[in-house]
């Protein structure tokens, strides 16, 4: 019986140690991870906020854009409208 109790200590010694192994590989790339998870979070608050931003600044451009067009359209047909005034008053 002494033999199988030895022969099992040493098997569990033999798994263990390697378990010990993994066990010191593996707390430090969690903790690792844990840290990059932390670092990475106010991050992802500065790209929200870029993207607020840019989004924002296309809005604008846009916006001027659209009065751009509308100011020029506006004025491209005011000879038009002076034009038929005149004629209106010099026929009157």
């Amino acid at each position: 019986m002494s033999c199988a109790s030895s022969g099992q200590a040493h098997g569990i010694r033999q798994v263990s140690r390697p378990m010990h192994e993994i066990d010191g590989i593996i707390q430090p790339d969690s903790a690792g991870s844990e840290g990059l998870a932390s670092a990475a979070e106010p991050l992802n608050v500065h790209v929200r906020d870029m993207k607020r931003l840019a989004g924002e600044r296309v809005a604008m451009v846009e916006g001027a854009r659209q009065g751009i067009h509308r100011h020029v359209t506006e004025h491209a047909a005011l000879p038009e409208v002076e034009e038929r005034k005149l004629i209106a008053f010099a026929s009157g």
